[in-house]
């Protein structure tokens, strides 16, 4: 009986060896893979810490250009301002000056 059951005995051994090493294949493969992704995650996210920075510096490239473009409109409008204030200050000055000498010489 004992020599019947050796080479069922020695089948389940193979079998449980070929088992064993599947499993260890499948764990180096696995590991592999976990690798791989890993590899693959710290490249996306170095990717997207590049554009990210990319779309600061456009944001902050784009603002800096509407506040200069925001300063040139106020200060071209209080120029234009402070001209016409001017101008007609010059076109009054005459009639204010007749008023003050009709007032202090009668």
């Amino acid at each position: 009986m004992a020599t019947s059951q050796d080479p069922i005995l020695q089948d389940l051994i193979a079998r449980e060896r070929s088992v064993v090493g599947k499993v260890e294949q499948a764990r180096v493969d696995a590991q592999g893979l976990l690798s791989e992704a890993q590899k693959q995650a710290l490249g996306l996210i170095e990717s997207a810490r590049r554009e990210g920075e990319k779309l600061v510096s456009d944001m902050d490239a784009a603002t800096e250009a509407e506040a200069a473009a925001a300063r040139t409109a106020i200060v071209d409008a209080a120029v234009a301002e402070a001209e016409r204030l001017t101008a007609q200050a010059n076109a009054q000055r005459s009639a204010a000056v007749k008023l003050v000498l009709e007032r202090v010489l009668p």
